[in-house]
């Protein structure tokens, strides 16, 4: 428990420091961590069962997390857009929900002003 205190402890800390990118992190392991439980649950819960009832079992789950994974994404942005960007090309990656949540992040993505980009670009090389 003091361990785990500790831990919660020091992410705040850093939460708070103003490292945009542990932010990120924090943020996408806390809203993605919860998804990936019920996804793991739903494996333990199906094994033994024969494949139509898994793949219900999963095709419920794909369309209840699709679109709020597509939030999760869109609030993370840059890599996380650019990662579901590449994934929706891939029928063969993940499943056809999440593609077609995805697919909306090909044509029609958030874009940084060039001013933003080039500031960015700058502060990190120089």
């Amino acid at each position: 428990a003091l361990a785990v205190g500790a831990g919660v402890g020091t992410a705040g800390i850093f939460f708070l420091s103003g490292d945009e990118g542990f932010k990120r992190a924090v943020q996408f392991n806390y809203n993605v961590l919860p998804i990936a439980l019920h996804y793991k649950a739903v494996e333990m819960y199906t094994r033994g069962r024969s494949d139509k009832e898994k793949s219900e079992a999963f095709a419920t789950l794909h369309a209840k997390y699709a679109p709020i994974s597509l939030d999760i994404v869109l609030r993370q942005k840059g890599f996380y857009v650019k990662t579901a960007q590449f994934l929706s090309q891939y029928s063969d990656a993940i499943p056809a929900e999440y593609i077609e949540a995805f697919k909306i992040l090909r044509d029609d993505a958030p874009a940084l002003p060039f001013c933003r980009v080039k500031a960015i670009v700058e502060a990190e090389l120089g």
